[in-house]
């Protein structure tokens, strides 16, 4: 049977009966259960990279879609990474693409003041953090403003700036990362987010 199907029928993981558009691992899986599985993806014996490992390999083992000849269909779009999945695009590259808009200059490049920014948050240990401060603070806006040259890149701006947790965090994660000279920073009793994610291996 074809790794994708349009049949209903009883999920091999949930056990319920629902349309089963994929087979994972010879069984019928229903949208729910490929979704849990394609989120946990593991080190493939074949060739040791983490992937989805949804197939069977000549040995009977479940590998990734590379080592087994099959439809990569769990990697990302963009660059085909499978162990940082988000939607059909993987987290580093939705990551990529939404700073270098958050920080874009008149050019659409990143502004090259704020470069040191932008791979900090590149380097995050987890994509998905980083996203979810963009939607969640009023940080990011203060990033686009200085991107888009609205107020200066620099500690005085800070001192017009509402004295909140955002602002605090975006003054030292500024210096933490070399835009703006260290300074002393009240930002240990509010949060510890710059030194336990953005400085860490990315995912």
């Amino acid at each position: 049977m074809s790794p994708e199907f349009k049949e209903r029928s009883v999920c091999g993981y949930c056990g319920e009966y629902k349309r089963c558009a994929r087979l994972i691992l010879a069984k019928p899986a229903c949208e729910l259960c490929r979704l849990r599985f394609s989120r946990a993806p593991k080190t493939c014996p074949g060739c040791g990279e983490v992937k989805v490992l949804a197939f069977y390999d000549s040995d009977g083992r479940p590998a990734c879609a590379a080592c087994t000849g099959a439809k990569p269909v769990y990697g990302c779009a963009t660059c085909g990474r499978e162990d940082s999945p988000f939607g059909r695009t993987c987290g580093p590259c939705v990551l990529s693409e939404r700073a270098t808009a958050l920080l874009a200059d008149a050019t659409g490049q990143v502004r090259p003041e704020l470069l040191p920014v932008f791979e900090a948050l590149m380097a995050a240990r987890r994509p998905r953090t980083v996203l979810y401060w963009f939607h969640r603070s009023s940080g990011p806006a203060i990033l686009r403003a200085m991107a888009k040259g609205e107020i200066e890149i620099s500690h005085g701006v800070f001192d017009r700036l509402p004295q909140d947790k955002a602002s605090v965090f975006v003054h030292e994660l500024l210096a933490t990362v070399g835009v703006l000279s260290p300074f002393n920073s009240r930002l240990e009793q509010v949060t510890p987010w710059p030194k336990n994610h953005v400085m860490g291996p990315r995912e």
